[in-house]
């Protein structure tokens, strides 16, 4: 089983859990990618999660929905349109077809934003966090951690002195999104004993350092831990 990156980060952001059939993670992408990732079988994908609303992670929802694709959110991330998707409730058991989800709450500037647990039974329990300033979900027994580490302090503050970037953008930054210290601390409350690897997404492109994120959570976990912008990535639930 594989995890592919599609894209990540405030361009667009597209995931996808694939095994014998696939479950499409963010809509931040055209669904005419999407479709050269999956061979252009349709046929075979159960479903599609969306954390929320804003664009890099939803804007070719429709594209998706009109395809015949079941996509889950929150109620609420769905205010703007009118086409039948399916709404899921905090802390609820889903079924997509071989996958099953629990979406759970996280702090972000959006309406009802959602990460989701994702379990199946070649890759185990996955976390998927993404666009988040606290997560207040503990777990255990994970496989997977799949979490956003948007920015650095260091860098960011370097970076608004230099006005590499503006004070408002700075402070919706970090009011909305976890710096890296704040994603191993989130990272370092969960039960790790069998996580096998960690994936770092939505590193913000003026204000992180992917060497020195993957160093500083391989060093607080001693899990093996990437930073992918694109790729495929075995999760195997026993890869040995």
């Amino acid at each position: 089983m594989t995890l592919d990156v599609i894209k990540t980060g405030s361009k667009g952001n597209s995931y996808i859990l694939k095994d014998e059939t696939f479950l499409l993670l963010e809509a931040g992408v055209s669904l005419s990618t999407v479709k050269k990732h999956i061979d252009f079988q349709l046929e075979k994908v159960e479903g599609m999660l969306v954390t929320h609303e804003h664009l890099d992670h939803f804007k070719y929802v429709k594209q998706y929905a009109d395809a015949g694709i079941t996509v889950c959110s929150a109620k609420e991330t769905f205010t703007e349109y009118h086409h039948c998707y399916r709404h899921v409730n905090f802390n609820t058991v889903n079924n997509l077809g071989a996958y099953k989800f629990i979406p759970f709450r996280v702090l972000h500037d959006a309406r009802n934003p959602f990460g989701f647990f994702i379990n199946h039974k070649n890759c185990g329990n996955v976390a998927f966090i993404t666009d988040v300033k606290k997560c207040f979900t503990k777990f255990e027994n994970l496989d997977y951690i799949i979490v956003e580490a948007n920015y650095c302090d260091i860098i960011i503050e370097k970076n608004v002195r230099s006005n590499v970037i503006k004070p408002f953008l700075h402070n919706r930054i970090i009011n909305s999104h976890m710096s890296i210290n704040e994603t191993v601390e989130w990272i370092l409350t969960n039960d790790l004993k069998n996580v096998k690897k960690i994936f770092l997404i939505h590193l913000s492109d003026k204000n992180s350092n992917a060497e020195e994120f993957v160093a500083k959570v391989k060093k607080a976990t001693g899990i093996e831990c990437i930073a992918p912008e694109s790729g495929s990535f075995e999760i195997n639930k026993n890869p040995f």
